[in-house]
């Protein structure tokens, strides 16, 4: 088969969907598209449908992606506050947080920006910060360099036994037993 015929195979079937003809071709398609590729989820999928109905295929979503992370940034929180609310709570994960603070940040209501927090992350605000403090955590406690307590207060926690509470409960091991699965050899 020649190049011509084969590309003259992808030609003959006409997609249809949600109605009317769209495309004949790839070329038909992919013109839809010249500057920039799709810019959101739910339309890359639509091409993707496309291009596997000009070729005979079928498209299979996985089953773990809801029907609704379809349009999963519909109520989320833009990339730009979103990156913005990360920095902020990263800049101040030694001390407390609280929602009114980054609902400000955002230019938002508490209750809206507690659905756009949550849409856009998967959890609250709440656990998320919880989550950094345990992973900034992680990492002050592999250097071995301060103390457990320190630890604690550095990455925002009440004292050493709510940092132990929290990291026990999120990593499945205490902080000092972490340290000694994780421990730096020195030399």
């Amino acid at each position: 088969m020649t190049l011509q015929a084969q590309s003259q195979s992808f030609q003959s079937p006409v997609a249809v969907l949600d109605g009317p003809v769209e495309a004949r071709s790839f070329q038909d398609v992919l013109a839809q598209f010249p500057s920039a590729p799709p810019a959101t989820l739910q339309e890359a999928r639509r091409v993707i449908a496309r291009l596997a109905k000009l070729t005979g295929a079928e498209v299979s979503w996985p089953p773990s992606a809801p029907k609704a992370s379809v349009d999963a940034s519909i109520g989320g929180l833009s990339a730009w506050k979103a990156r913005k609310i990360v920095a902020h709570i990263d800049e101040r994960l030694d001390r407390v947080i609280y929602n009114t603070e980054l609902a400000g940040v955002a230019n938002l209501s508490v209750s809206h920006f507690s659905r756009a927090f949550k849409k856009t992350f998967g959890e609250s605000a709440r656990a998320y910060i919880m989550r950094r403090r345990i992973s900034v955590a992680q990492e002050l406690i592999g250097r071995g360099t301060q103390t457990l307590a320190d630890i604690a207060l550095a990455c925002g926690f009440a004292d050493q036994p709510h940092m132990t509470r929290v990291f026990g409960r999120l990593v499945g091991k205490s902080p000092s037993r972490w340290r000694r699965a994780h421990a730096v050899v020195l030399q």
